[in-house]
């Protein structure tokens, strides 16, 4: 075996992970945690086999893994721009550059209607959140050489950060439990609606363009169910942010999170975590989700290209209302007037979308077992250990 082959079998004994965000935001790339570097990783390299610490660099580089998550803010199109106009061109005819100007608009207006959404107040009945996924929580979380080896939990934060008094609302769960599905992200939604009080009849939800989660028609579908449901809002309004510019609250929230979390070099269960996110601010609660809160929605809509369906790519908000089965939406936030399509097949019927689930997802058995073997034992508290002790597994469980 090469060197290079073997220095690559090497790192990914650390089980680089691919982060929450979509192959359109970030191609093929894999994450470690961010308190291990490439330093550390090669004098561990060095114990088997030694090599410069140069040639190691260049190899970890070639396999596109980072140690943090994707910054949102990193924007492709600007970037591309900004290398774009060192040359000389007519920006007047230049196709790039009229996309930069079209993008500019785009992102400054959706900026501007985010903080007039913060700064201005809301009705008793109406509440707004700025959602967004935080990047993988592992666990347990181990300051052992070991945990590094072992491919481990993945834990699940959708993030509901409140622009006004509300307090801030972090929906939990991990992979033996559910995905991340736009399925599995419908249901983070319906717990946090359903979950609310009965005054709130308005939700407005700031979000990312991320289509797996924030822009699909499963998610719609299921949102034209809320809204006609007994229980439901009168209405629910998404709100996208430009790509590459989606810094929001549920940012400086995760933030929070993480600084408490380097507080515990050691957190070995998921109630442990749920207890140190919330030590991390005094707005922000748990909301602790099992398998008989998760439903499997349905995508219900019909043929975009037969039925003057918008491309998902052109919407900046998308409203739903009690009584109506339409998409409401505009393709500009500074637009006055909504358009409105009947999104849905007419069979459809919203009230059979919701499906519960009733067994969980189950962690990969032999995931399970490794971490069983190799870090459970270490647990000074017994009762830390029962957590994986009963943990639900699954043969065909895909290791994520």
């Amino acid at each position: 075996m090469r060197t290079e082959e073997i220095v690559i079998k090497h790192i990914n004994s650390f089980n680089p992970v691919v982060s929450h965000y979509n192959l359109k935001h970030t191609p093929n790339r894999r994450f470690l945690p961010p308190d291990l570097t490439i330093k550390y990783i090669w004098q561990d390299f060095c114990n088997l086999q030694k090599i410069s610490y140069d040639l190691y660099r260049r190899i970890f580089e070639k396999q596109n893994i980072g140690f943090k998550k994707p910054s949102q803010d990193e924007c492709a199109q600007c970037l591309k721009h900004k290398v774009h106009i060192i040359r000389q061109c007519d920006a007047s005819s230049c196709k790039i550059c009229c996309q930069f100007e079209n993008h500019k608009k785009s992102y400054t207006e959706a900026r501007q209607h985010y903080e007039n959404d913060s700064n201005q107040e809301v009705m008793q009945d109406e509440k707004v959140y700025a959602v967004d996924m935080q990047k993988v929580l592992l666990l347990p979380k181990m300051s052992t050489k070991e945990s590094f080896f072992v491919s481990r939990l993945v834990v699940f934060n959708e993030t509901f950060a409140s622009l006004h008094k509300d307090g801030n609302i972090c929906v939990m769960w991990h992979e033996a439990i559910r995905g991340r599905s736009a399925t599995d992200v419908a249901s983070a939604y319906y717990n946090v609606i359903k979950n609310s009080d009965n005054v709130t009849k308005k939700f407005t939800f700031w979000v990312d363009n991320c289509s797996g989660q924030n822009k699909n028609w499963t998610l719609y579908s299921a949102f034209a169910t809320f809204v006609n449901c007994e229980w439901g809002p009168e209405e629910i309004t998404l709100k996208y942010f430009e790509p590459g510019h989606s810094f929001m609250a549920a940012d400086s929230v995760h933030g929070r999170i993480s600084t408490e979390m380097k507080k515990h070099p050691n957190i070995y269960d998921f109630e442990q975590l749920l207890k140190i996110i919330e030590q991390s601010s005094k707005k922000t609660k748990c909301l602790p989700i099992n398998n008989f809160d998760f439903f499997l929605f349905e995508d219900g809509s019909k043929q975009i290209k037969s039925n003057n369906i918008p491309l998902l790519e052109k919407i900046k908000l998308a409203q739903f209302r009690k009584g109506c089965r339409h998409l409401i939406y505009k393709e500009c936030h500074n637009e006055t007037v909504f358009q409105e399509v009947e999104f849905l097949k007419k069979k459809v019927d919203l009230k059979f979308l919701i499906h519960p689930f009733v067994e969980p997802l189950g962690l990969n058995s032999e995931k399970r077992e490794t971490i069983l073997k190799k870090l459970v034992p270490s647990f000074k508290d017994e009762r830390k250990k029962l957590f994986w002790q009963f943990l639900p597994s699954n043969d065909n469980s895909k290791d994520l």
